[in-house]
């Protein structure tokens, strides 16, 4: 009877447990002094895809996924993307430091790594700087492709195909200077070669 009770207590705490998987919730877990969704964070709360947290000034927050974990540092944005099968982290600004296979984006790079991969990432929404402390970190987006070792950093760019054109404006101006250089050189031909005075005949 006892052997039963004991089994019937195990049936629960297993059934329990497998609860938020078995309902899609993805199994992360957010702590820190921060916002969720606009709101602070209490204390350990589960995250959904779609949230965004963000931490202020003198913020932080750990999101931990499965064995893996991300620390933000102060004035850092990032949302929880994908699904329950598989979580994304994507960063909009600020300090990520993973430890883990966290796969993390941001602009038009995907980041993975290895499980064992302890790496850094700061991105300003311009440009981004990931330094490896160790394992490996493989980047891809922007028509580049690499995978950064241990003891190494990489320097992202914002692609150019998503990068304002600096030199559009300034283009432009020299067209419309040109054209209307074209122009006043035409009319200065114009008045020097007309016949003034002449009789038609």
């Amino acid at each position: 009877m006892v052997a039963n009770r004991k089994l019937v207590v195990w049936v629960l705490i297993a059934w329990t447990a497998a609860l938020p998987v078995m309902a899609g919730n993805p199994a992360a877990l957010v702590t820190g002094t921060a916002n969720l969704n606009g709101e602070p964070i209490a204390a350990a709360t589960a995250l959904a895809t779609g949230d965004a947290i963000t931490t202020g000034p003198a913020g932080n927050a750990t999101v931990a996924i499965g064995a893996a974990e991300a620390r933000a540092g102060a004035a850092t944005s990032f949302r929880l993307e994908g699904s329950a099968a598989h979580l994304v982290l994507r960063l909009e600004q600020g300090n990520l430091h993973v430890e883990g296979e966290l796969p993390l984006t941001l602009d038009a790079y995907s980041i993975t790594a290895m499980p064992a991969a302890d790496y850094n990432v700061t991105w300003n929404g311009a440009a981004a700087t990931i330094s490896v402390a160790t394992g490996t970190v493989s980047i891809k987006g922007g028509g580049r492709k690499e995978t950064v070792n241990a003891g190494r950093t990489a320097i992202l760019d914002t692609p150019a195909e998503t990068k304002p054109s600096a030199g559009g404006g300034h283009a432009w101006a020299i067209i419309f200077v040109a054209a209307a250089i074209t122009v006043a050189a035409g009319l200065w031909v114009h008045e020097a070669t007309a016949c003034k005075g002449c009789v038609v005949n």
